[in-house]
C-alpha cells in the first residue's frame, strides 16, 4: 500500500546523551536529517519540538518545512510520526490522531 503525504507532521528531539526527551539539544539529531530528507523530496512538513523556538539552521532554509505548535500541527497533518517521547506527547487528547496515518518509532502510541 502506498500513502501520498501532503502534511507530514514530526514530532521531534535530540540529545547528545541516547536522543533523550524533553531536552532542547538538537546537535547531530537523527531527527532532523529525516525532515531534511522528506523536505528535499518536496514533503510539506511539520515539526514540532516544544522546546526550541525556531527550527534548526539545517532547517530553517526550507519553504516547505516549518515549526508549528502541536494542536496546529495535528489539525493539519495526515501523517504523524513520533520520533521522541517528548511529554506533550504522551499528554494529549489522543482523538486528534482519529484518521491519521501513524508513525510511532518510540511506542508511546499503543
Amino acid at each position: 500500500m502506498r500513502v501520498e503525504i501532503s502534511r507530514l507532521l514530526v514530532g521531534y528531539q535530540i540529545d547528545d546523551e541516547a536522543y533523550k526527551a524533553d531536552v532542547d539539544d538538537l546537535r547531530e539529531s537523527p531527527a532532523v536529517e529525516i525532515v531534511e530528507m522528506l523536505g528535499h523530496k518536496g514533503y510539506d512538513v511539520t515539526v514540532v519540538e516544544p522546546h526550541v523556538a525556531e527550527l534548526p539552521i539545517a532547517l530553517a532554509g526550507h519553504a516547505n518545512i516549518r515549526l508549528q505548535p502541536l494542536d496546529d500541527a495535528l489539525t493539519q497533518s495526515d501523517v504523524v510520526a513520533l520520533l521522541v517521547a517528548h511529554t506533550p506527547f504522551r499528554n494529549f487528547d489522543r482523538a486528534a490522531l482519529r484518521n491519521k496515518h501513524l508513525v510511532d518509532c518510540v511506542g508511546s502510541w499503543r
